[in-house]
């Protein structure tokens, strides 16, 4: 039988390995906590309008909790199409949306591309993957009814901004006339914990599990409240959702999930060899575009 100082000693042993393993899950996820709440740092291009050759203008605005935001507003010279608002992916910004500016000149549609919050030059802040950027797009969408009153808006939105796009409409605004949805992704907790084997190798349980009470705590939101099926089943504006062939973070088939579950008007497209952060342009990927905003299905 062991003495009571042997035992002490055990004890004292097995609380010191307990203490030591619950600072390391604190630490990590923590860690963890830090990374899913920030927005990197990223390279913005260099991008002047002005050395285009097009009309456009450099606009602020407060979001609808008044967070300020930054935005770009190109117009064509004769618009007659509906009214772009272009929403970037988690990291990026405004500048990286040239190309969709681009199109939607060409296409006789004016566009304002905006900044998340946290994100290029609108105000610091963390990010909650659409919770509360939903707020930053309405109110780029009453921004846009202040300029065209007459037209209906179009949300068009990437990645995290699809996601926003989607939770916004489902608020059904006055004047919203459809949603381009390219790569959204289902829920935010289904997308995390792929992330986070896709990217680290981590299983959801245990560290990821423990994390996302502290995700919610620094950034205010529930991770639970960023549920694309759900919104979905409030939206009533025609959708069209976009895929690429090759993206393995929001994949052809998640994709095209949602656009069999959205019981509204629909179409889907599917961006031949393209991953997750590139879009080429094509013609057959403008010419999608272009009918959706043209002939909406009905």
């Amino acid at each position: 039988m062991a003495s009571p100082r042997i035992l002490r000693r055990l004890g004292f042993g097995f609380l010191g390995l307990v203490l030591a393993g619950g600072s390391a899950l604190w630490f990590i996820t923590g860690l963890l906590a830090g990374i899913a709440t920030t927005i990197p740092p990223a390279a913005r291009p260099a991008f002047q309008p002005g050395l285009l050759d097009i009309s456009s203008e450099a606009i602020t605005f407060s979001s609808l909790d008044g967070h300020r935001l930054a935005g770009l507003w190109v117009a064509p010279p004769a618009a007659a199409g509906p009214t772009l608002v272009i929403l970037h992916g988690f990291g990026a910004s405004k500048e990286h949306m040239l190309n969709y500016l681009l199109l939607a000149r060409k296409l006789g549609s004016p566009a304002l591309a905006i900044d998340f919050r946290g994100h290029g030059d609108s105000a610091p802040s963390l990010v909650s993957y659409g919770f509360h950027e939903q707020k930053d797009a309405l109110a780029a969408l009453q921004w846009c009814r202040t300029r065209r009153p007459e037209a209906g808006v179009v949300f068009w939105g990437t990645s995290m901004g699809a996601v926003t796009s989607l939770h916004a409409a489902a608020q059904r605004p006055e004047g919203l006339a459809g949603v381009i949805a390219d790569a959204p992704f289902d829920t935010l907790r289904q997308t995390m914990a792929h992330h986070a084997r896709l990217m680290f190798g981590i299983a959801e349980f245990p560290l990821l599990w423990l994390s996302y009470p502290r995700i919610e705590a620094r950034a205010g939101y529930r991770i639970s409240g960023v549920d694309t099926v759900r919104a979905l089943q409030a939206v009533q504006v025609p959708v069209l959702f976009i895929a690429a062939e090759r993206d393995v973070r929001m994949t052809p088939a998640l994709v095209r999930s949602l656009h069999d579950g959205y019981k509204g008007p629909k179409a889907y497209y599917t961006i031949p060899g393209a991953g997750h952060e590139f879009r080429p342009f094509e013609p057959p990927f403008q010419e999608a575009v272009a009918e959706f905003l043209s002939s909406p299905p009905r």
